[in-house]
Order: C-alpha cells, then structure tokens, then sequence
C-alpha cells in the first residue's frame, strides 16, 4: 500500500508541474532567456562555461537543459519539462530522505512520515511554481536530500560506498548554486577535528540534490554502507554545482560527525573512515572550484560579496521575522517569480512543521537532527545575509528541509 501511495503523490506532483507547461508561464523572463540560450549553444556547440559568468557561475543547470533539448527537442516547453522533471524527482527524493532520517520508528510509521515529506512538497506553490519555470537554483535541493539519504544509510550499515557517493552528492549541491560553497573549508577543518579527536532556476536542481543527499547520509548511517555515504557525497556535490547558494553545505557534515563524536563515540570505528570518504570525494568534485577560487575568487563569490556589501548584522530581528513570513505568511515579491502569495509551507502542514521542530530538539541525539538542524541554518544564511528577504531562490535549499521537518512531526506524533 505504501508503494502504492507513494507512487499517487508522485503522479500527482508530475501533474501539478506538468498541466498547462506549453501556456503557463506564459512568456520567458531576461532570465530565463540567457539560460535558454547558454544551453541551446551547448546543446549545438558541446562547449559550455564553467565559472565565467560571476552573477550566474554554477554550470550544471545549463548543462541538464542542454541535455534535455537534445532529449525532447528544441523548444521552450522541453526546457521547462526538464525542470518539471527535477521538480517531480525532488519529491520522490523527500520521501527516501524523510525514510532514512526516521529508520527507528517501525515501518508503518515511517512510511506515513516519508509520505508527508512528500506530500508537502508535491503540493507547496512555491515548489511547482518554480519548477514550471526556467531557473537554476531548485536542483539544489535534489542533491541535499541525495546527500542526506546515503549518509544516513551509509552509517546504518557501514557500507563504503554509501559514504563515497554522498560526497559526491554534496558537491552536486555545490555546483547547484553558490550558497552552498562558503562553507567547503569548513568540511576539511571538521574532518580535521573528528580526526583528531579520534522557473528553470539553478534553484531547482538544488532542493532536488539536497534532498537525494540527506535520503542517502541517513541510509548510510543507518546501514554503514560504504556505498550511501560516497553516493551522498555525490548528490551534495550536484548541489553544489547547481547553484551558488549551496556552498555552505559541506558545513552539514561537520554537524553530523560532532553529533557522531558525542552520542556515538563507541562507533568510530564504522563511523569516522566512512565520513572521511564522503569529504575526500567532495574535496575531489570540488576540486576544479578549489582551484578557481584560490586563482580568482571574483568568479566564484563575486555576486555573493556584492549583494552583502554594506548589509548589516545576521542576527537582526527584522530578518528573523522576515524568514518567519517566508516559510507562514507570504512568498518572494520579486514579480518574475511569481509567488509573493505563496510561502513556503502550504498552510495546512503548518502544525506538523511546528511540531517537526519540537521533534527535531527532543531527538538531538540522533544524527540525523544534526543533519536537518544545520541544513535549515545553512540553507537559511544565504537568504539572511541581504536585505532581499523574502528571496526564494537564494533560500531554495530549504525545499529540501522543510518536508524533512514535517516528516519528523508526524514520526514525533506517532511514536
């Protein structure tokens, strides 16, 4: 019945994304049209830019269009069928994600959780919106809940694999949108420490790959497959590659192997080797804008500096209410994105997200808490280091978080 189920809500968010494609939206923002046009000269050329352009540098949403009008042909609707695509993988993804995050509760209960992740993301406005539409940043959030999942699978059965395959999720996130970068040296200092111690956005791909990373991290955790935490890796790497605001990203890993080292220290020898492999697969994927950054960082954080350039402190109260209003009250004004009366939970999952966030601190112990906490804080700074709150684009990690976190209030519910 639970397949069964699960397959309904898919079909259902194919639908929501797909009905009407060819005449809503009916036109192309100047936006969208450079990405149409940067993947039609890859599609015809094979040559495509990587880091040249410092307001929009992150090539792989450019790439997957390209590949999609080779797939479905030259036209604006085949560019936006693959977003529909991603949009419609996202969800899917949430549940695996949300089913790896709550591996303890019986298997009726989880599957009532994972069909919430999926479910409020299947129906969130904002979601289907910019999944009709042709912008980069969504993807992200596919590779995030990849990430999560291996990694989380990876821990539970210690497989290689799932470990190596995270990292490599990880860096999807990253080269999904800028946002999840900032924080790439932050991963090589945690694991350092664990050591020691012993539209068509970008956007799209990126809440796509987050939530294909946190499915795999918690799978790994779960299983200690070597196998779920390399392929989290790969998934936060699509992130990564996908929008700019995914660079913070790596930072998550650091919150899991500190959660690892203080409630799971008896387990460092599963643990610890298969974490080392998801960041050294992230640092190789990460390698070229290592390398880019250290020789010109401009190209890499250019239009992140910018947009912080004379902004004022993170913690100031009118930013903390202004991402209260955007995940309750009201969505992105910015009128070429098309929901300022869409935030980001659908109200009716409200309750369940408040209650998800009580659940989230009463279950600190388990590293899947840790994972979500800091992909809500880290998908969240993005948006809250300019004065453009609400910005769904720079905040679309939080596709991948949401429904992790309404997921976690129905497991709460029923335990």
């Amino acid at each position: 019945m639970y397949r069964f189920l699960l397959v309904c809500v898919i079909l259902l968010a194919f639908w929501l994304r797909l009905e009407s494609l060819d005449t809503l939206p009916p036109a192309l923002s100047d936006d969208e049209a450079v990405n149409v046009i940067d993947a039609f000269h890859i599609a015809r050329t094979g040559v495509f830019p990587l880091y040249e352009d410092p307001n929009r540098p992150e090539p792989l949403y450019r790439i997957f269009l390209a590949v999609g009008t080779s797939v479905f042909g030259q036209s604006i609707w085949a560019f936006r069928f693959v977003t529909v695509l991603l949009g419609t993988l996202a969800v899917a993804a949430a549940a695996w994600a949300a089913a790896e995050c709550l591996h303890n509760l019986g298997p009726q209960k989880r599957q009532l959780a994972a069909l919430a992740a999926a479910g409020v993301l299947a129906v969130a406005i904002s979601h289907i919106t910019l999944s009709r539409a042709l912008y980069r940043g969504l993807q992200q959030s596919l590779f995030m809940l990849l990430y999560t999942a291996l990694l989380m699978r990876g821990l539970r059965r210690g497989h290689w694999r799932d470990f190596a395959l995270s990292g490599f999720a990880l860096s999807g996130a990253m080269y999904s949108y800028l946002a999840a970068l900032a924080a790439a040296g932050v991963l090589a200092v945690a694991i350092s420490h664990i050591t020691l111690s012993r539209a068509l956005y970008r956007g799209l791909q990126q809440s796509l790959f987050m939530l294909l990373y946190t499915a795999l991290l918690m799978r790994g955790l779960r299983r200690g497959h070597w196998r779920d935490f390399a392929l989290s890796g790969i998934a936060l790497s699509g992130a990564m590659y996908s929008y700019l605001a995914a660079l913070a990203l790596p930072a998550s890993l650091v919150a899991v192997g500190l959660s690892l080292l203080l409630f799971q220290r008896h387990r460092w020898r599963m643990w610890l080797p298969r974490m080392v492999v998801a960041g050294v697969v992230l640092t190789i994927l990460m390698s070229f804008i290592i390398v880019l950054f250290t020789r010109n960082p401009v190209m890499i954080i250019g239009r992140a500096a910018e947009l912080r350039e004379g902004q004022g402190s993170f913690f100031e109260v009118q930013r903390f209410e202004a991402l209260f209003a955007h995940f309750f009250t009201r969505g992105d004004d910015n009128p070429q994105y098309n929901v300022e009366s869409a935030p980001f939970l659908p109200p009716v999952f409200n309750v369940l997200f408040v209650v998800g966030v009580v659940g989230l601190l009463t279950r600190y112990k388990k590293p899947s808490s840790a994972l979500i906490g800091a992909l809500f804080v880290l998908s969240a700074l993005p948006e809250m280091s300019t004065s453009e709150i609400p910005h769904g684009l720079r905040a679309s990690g939080q596709f991948a978080v949401f429904p992790l976190v309404v997921a976690l209030g129905v497991g709460w519910l029923l335990q």
